[in-house]
């Protein structure tokens, strides 16, 4: 054939190649392998393994062709190759198939791959991992809630569960291993959601205040001030940097939060107060002092000055204590669009404030407890006896 030329140009930029001489495209330089070679008249694929310190080598169709088509084709030599289950129609197990199929594919779509993957390995594995593609019957998933509800996971976390094997046997009918998939009878779960009512109300957020000013440690004793005063997420918090203030501390830029979406925080008074107690403990005074070191975390390590402060878990039993109440660091959130709902009488401002993205969602988070409650049907009587 003469010298080889290598390239990495896509397949629609070919051109005739003068004659005795032929170009090596690499698709998928990754494991399995798969190349184009063009020739003078064709171009042909081919899948190539390393396996037992050795190269094996397979042609594929010739072009044009569906790459997908391709890939498959390659990851069945592989699996021929490495000696296991053959992936020919549904005589591959259910773990090969996971990992060498499914998991992949999942990985380059959705971000929750890693949740899929634990959840695998956490049961899914042990209970039909073993199993080839065509031992998964309709009946035997029949079992899977009960077997799942005996681990003592709740109806939601049996939903997940059912939901990931929902969609991998989807998989392996488009991979066209199976012509149906077994799971397509799996039902979820009845979810009951009872009403959330909060220890921590309205009524006692000074008396929130005052408990986490009197904690032992002063960086948290700030930080519980600056969730409940802000309403943002303990880890937005935790990893303030002294850059995200702004020259007179009246907001403090968020530049990604949950939902990948840039927002500014505003900062009241009380919030200013504690932010401006940490930037004396950091040594930080004047704006110019503050553009400097900006790179510095606002709630600092005590442990390592690179690293923010560990999450508040015990800081947070230590206010339920004072408080006689059950207090989690979400609640703050919680509490604080609460709280801004009934001031205002407007949840779209606090849906704004939260950086919601729906405002259903700062629905689920107003959750009014008995007093507030009260307060309004007493306001209700009133009207009611005027009339």
């Amino acid at each position: 054939m003469g010298r080889v030329r290598h390239s990495v140009k896509a397949i629609r930029e070919f051109g005739p190649l003068p004659e005795g001489k032929k170009q090596v495209v690499r698709i998928d330089v990754v494991e399995p392998r798969l190349r184009s070679y063009q020739y003078r008249d064709k171009i042909r694929f081919r899948a190539e393994v390393c396996a037992f310190s050795k190269r094996f080598a397979k042609n594929l169709d010739e072009y044009p062709c569906d790459i997908e088509a391709q890939r498959d084709a390659a990851r069945r030599f592989a699996l021929e190759v490495r000696g296991g289950d053959t992936a020919q129609g549904g005589s591959m197990k259910v773990r090969d198939f996971f990992w060498q199929v499914y998991l992949p594919d999942v990985r380059a779509e959705i971000k929750t791959a890693r949740d899929k993957e634990l959840r695998f390995k956490r049961f899914l594995d042990g209970y039909m991992g073993d199993r080839r593609l065509d031992q998964v019957t309709t009946s035997f998933l029949d079992g899977l809630p009960k077997a799942l509800l005996a681990k003592g996971y709740s109806n939601r976390t049996v939903n997940h569960f059912l939901s990931d094997v929902r969609t991998l046997f989807n998989k392996v009918v488009k991979k066209r291993r199976l012509n149906q998939s077994p799971a397509r009878f799996l039902e979820n779960l009845k979810v009951i959601k009872e009403p959330v009512i909060p220890e921590l109300t309205v009524d006692r957020l000074a008396e929130f205040v005052t408990a986490c000013m009197q904690d032992e440690s002063p960086v948290f004793a700030d930080l519980g001030v600056v969730m409940i005063g802000t309403g943002l997420r303990v880890t937005e918090c935790r990893t303030i940097k002294v850059r995200q203030l702004d020259k007179d501390i009246t907001s403090i830029s968020i530049p990604t939060n949950k939902a990948n979406r840039p927002f500014y925080a505003p900062v009241n008074s009380t919030v200013r107060e504690a932010i401006k107690r940490r930037l004396v403990a950091l040594g930080i005074s004047g704006s110019e002092s503050r553009m400097r070191r900006g790179n510095e975390y606002l709630f600092q390590s005590p442990v390592k000055a690179s690293a923010p402060v560990a999450y508040p878990r015990e800081f947070f039993a230590r206010v339920s204590e004072r408080l006689g109440a059950k207090v989690r660091p979400h609640d703050c959130r919680r509490l604080w669009g609460t709280a801004m709902t009934q001031c205002t009488g407007n949840i779209d401002l606090t849906s704004r404030a939260l950086n919601h993205s729906d405002i259903a969602v700062t629905q689920g988070y107003v959750n009014y407890a008995p007093p507030e409650l009260m307060r309004a049907s007493e306001l209700t009587e009133q009207y009611l006896i005027a009339a």
